[in-house]
C-alpha cells in the first residue's frame, strides 16, 4: 500500500514534497505514539505512513477529480470501519499478523490526523487554468 500511495502522492505533489511529507511524518507519528500509547513497546511496519499518504492522496484526488468522490467516500468508509474494528478488537478482522500480534490502530489514526493537518496547513497550488469571465 505504501508504494501505491507514495506513487500517487509523488505524481500529485512531486518527489520533493512527498519526500518531505514522509521524512516529517515518520518521526511525528512515532512521537505521537510514544505520548499517546506509552505501553506500546514495539511498533513495526509502514501502515501509519500508508494511512498518512492514503489520506493525503484522497484529499488531493477529491479536489482534482470530482467524479471520484463517491469511490473515495467508499474507500474512506472501509478504512474507518477497519480501524474501528481493530480498535474494539472485533474477532474475524482480516489480518496477516502472527498470533499474539495486534494491529496498532492508533498509528493509523495518528497517520491520518497528521495527513489532514498537512493538507489543511499547506497552501493550495495556484490553478494553471485561465479564469473564466
Amino acid at each position: 500500500m505504501l508504494l501505491v500511495f507514495a506513487t500517487i502522492a509523488e505524481r500529485e505533489m512531486g518527489t520533493r514534497v512527498t519526500g518531505k511529507l514522509l521524512l516529517l511524518g515518520a518521526p511525528v507519528i512515532s512521537l505521537c505514539l510514544l505520548l499517546a500509547v506509552p505501553d506500546l513497546l514495539v511498533y513495526r511496519g509502514s501502515s501509519a505512513l500508508s494511512a498518512m499518504l492514503g489520506v493525503v492522496d484522497g484529499v488531493l484526488l477529491w479536489r482534482k477529480i470530482p467524479r471520484l468522490r463517491a469511490f473515495l467516500v467508499a474507500l474512506a468508509a472501509i478504512g474507518v470501519a477497519k480501524t474501528l474494528s481493530d480498535a474494539v478488537g472485533a474477532a474475524g478482522t482480516p489480518t496477516s499478523l502472527p498470533d499474539g500480534v495486534r494491529v496498532a490502530w492508533q498509528a493509523h489514526v495518528v497517520g491520518a490526523a497528521f495527513a489532514f493537518a498537512w493538507v489543511l496547513l499547506r497552501p493550495r497550488p495556484k490553478s494553471t487554468h485561465p479564469a473564466r469571465p
